[in-house]
């Protein structure tokens, strides 16, 4: 299993630290986020309501804890924190207004739905 998300890394100087939370914020007004949590059947439910997007017609983009994908393309990155921000940004340029976004236990501990507050929760 991958490392956490963390919005921004706190391995950032300062001045990178500020610039990535602006990138971030910028991403965030654009996108309804879907944020999947609970004991089991994070990652499938993630994955069912990027599914459930993309037959509708519309893009989708997906962030779990074993990658992230914008329009069925995956993307890497050299730490989550820059697939975070690369799925982000890559789907807002492709015109996606849906991510669907996995928040295991110490993702929520961590304070990311604090920094990236979810649109709809769902609690599985």
């Amino acid at each position: 299993m991958r490392e956490e998300t963390n919005l921004p890394s706190s391995r950032a100087q300062p001045a990178d630290s500020q610039v990535l939370a602006q990138r971030f914020h910028r991403a965030h007004t654009r996108l309804v986020t879907a944020a999947v949590t609970g004991t089991n059947g994070k990652t499938s439910t993630t994955t069912l309501i990027d599914s459930i997007v993309s037959a509708s017609g519309e893009g989708s983009a997906r962030l779990t804890t074993i990658g992230g994908w914008v329009n069925g393309e995956e993307v890497v990155a050299e730490n989550p924190t820059l697939q975070f921000l690369r799925v982000v940004e890559q789907a807002v340029e492709s015109g996606v207004k849906t991510l669907s976004l996995e928040m295991t236990s110490k993702a929520l501990s961590g304070g990311l739905a604090g920094r990236w507050p979810p649109s709809v929760a769902v609690f599985n």
